[in-house]
């Protein structure tokens, strides 16, 4: 416990394993990154499941309080990478509908396609407004 503090001062966890007595190894940068993207991460395999459990038992009584979250995700962009997607075994057939072209393309099998969430819900033409809450 005594590397947690610095005189009466509590330390953040890197700093105090860095004055701490952990091997080298463990005051690596790969193993600083990684195991602080794990602690990150950890808050969030509790927390999001509750908190689903409680959306659904609520949306499911509340109409409004539904459409409302909905739109917050929505507008919020949950993930800020791109989620790949990648059909092993036929082509996908992708039409350019930018600029009005209408030019066809085929994506072989196994090609890794994707796009950003926010590119998906703030930019669809299917919702013009698509910066502003629709409720």
């Amino acid at each position: 416990m005594a590397a947690w503090r610095l005189g009466s001062r509590i330390l953040p966890v890197v700093p105090s394993l860095m004055l701490s007595g952990a091997p080298d190894m463990e005051k690596s940068f790969d193993n600083l990154y990684h195991n602080g993207q794990m602690l990150v991460l950890a808050g969030t395999n509790i927390t999001g499941p509750t908190l689903a459990v409680v959306f659904c038992y609520l949306l499911g009584q509340l109409p409004y309080l539904s459409a409302v979250i909905q739109e917050g995700l929505r507008t919020a962009n949950g993930t800020s990478t791109r989620a790949p997607r990648i059909d092993p075994q036929q082509p996908t057939m992708f039409i350019d509908r930018s600029r009005n072209v209408g030019i066809e393309y085929s994506i072989p099998p196994g090609t890794p396609m994707s796009m950003t969430s926010m590119h998906v819900h703030q930019k669809s033409p299917d919702l013009p407004r698509a910066l502003q809450l629709h409720t």
